[in-house]
């Protein structure tokens, strides 16, 4: 719920959807968003969905940078 509450923040991401499939398939099927935006460590993945949507955008991977990595950055910081 915490990486969801820190994506839903960023002011360009229309919807945060939470789910318990193991992949997205089903979900992105029903949605039908015109593009997909999946990290940089896709590059060499096929990427679940993409045959259904319009545009498939890999976005450069910056180490250390990760919505992940930012959250635990931020519990770290709560519990000094």
């Amino acid at each position: 719920m915490d990486m969801a509450c820190a994506v839903d923040a960023i002011r360009f991401v229309d919807y945060v959807v939470i789910f318990d499939e193991e992949t997205l398939y089903n979900l992105i099927k029903a949605i039908k968003p015109h593009e997909l935006d999946k990290s940089g460590d896709y590059n060499s993945k096929k990427v679940i969905g993409e045959n259904i949507i319009d545009e498939l955008k890999i976005v450069d991977f910056v180490k250390d940078k990760g919505t992940s990595i930012t959250i635990q950055k931020i519990k770290d910081k709560k519990s000094l």
